[in-house]
């Protein structure tokens, strides 16, 4: 296991071999290393140019979007101080990151959520319901006031209504077939 005194030299192994496939897992191991090493400590735990260097790597956009699983304090967007004047460091030159990211995860389609909009996906919701209701119906799991529910919504949605019915007889069919080869 890396020590605090080996991030240096993973950080320029890092740097060097940046189009290496485990590249995303060490920069995680690292992001890790460092962040619980400075959380232990309350005073300068690493050299104010190794402290450059990851936090220069950090405001790239995808190694930030990694350090965030292993940084829970990268995921929010109000940061208190930080136990570590190095950590408040890093907080504080991934503000705009934070803000950035924080953003695009808030963010809604709003054109979609119009009343017109609610109202279909109520009523293809509904009519989803009353679908699965009709194909229970058919395997005998309803009494008498299913029925006539059942009924009475199909009543008011007349092309439901002949699609059920069509169904039916195809439904018929198929039995009477099966009767005849048995």
């Amino acid at each position: 296991m890396p020590t605090l005194l080996d991030l240096g030299r993973l950080l320029t192994a890092l740097k060097e071999n940046a189009s290496a496939s485990d590249w995303r897992t060490r920069w995680l191991d690292i992001c890790e290393l460092l962040w619980d090493s400075l959380a232990a400590s309350r005073a300068a735990a690493i050299p104010e140019q190794q402290l450059d260097a990851f936090i220069k790597m950090l405001r790239t956009e995808d190694k930030f979007a990694l350090a965030r699983n292993v940084i829970p304090e990268l995921r929010e967007v109000d940061i208190s101080d930080a136990p570590n004047p190095q950590q408040q460091r890093i907080l504080e030159a991934s503000a705009d990151l934070r803000g950035d990211f924080f953003r695009r995860e808030s963010c809604t389609q709003s054109d979609f959520d119009t009343a017109l909009y609610i109202a279909e996906k109520r009523i293809l919701l509904d009519a989803e319901l009353h679908r699965a209701q009709v194909l229970l119906y058919h395997s005998g799991l309803f009494g008498a006031s299913s029925e006539n529910e059942i009924a009475a919504w199909l009543a008011t949605h007349p092309d439901m209504m002949a699609k059920a019915a069509a169904d039916d007889d195809s439904e018929h069919l198929k039995r009477e077939q099966h009767n005849k080869r048995t």
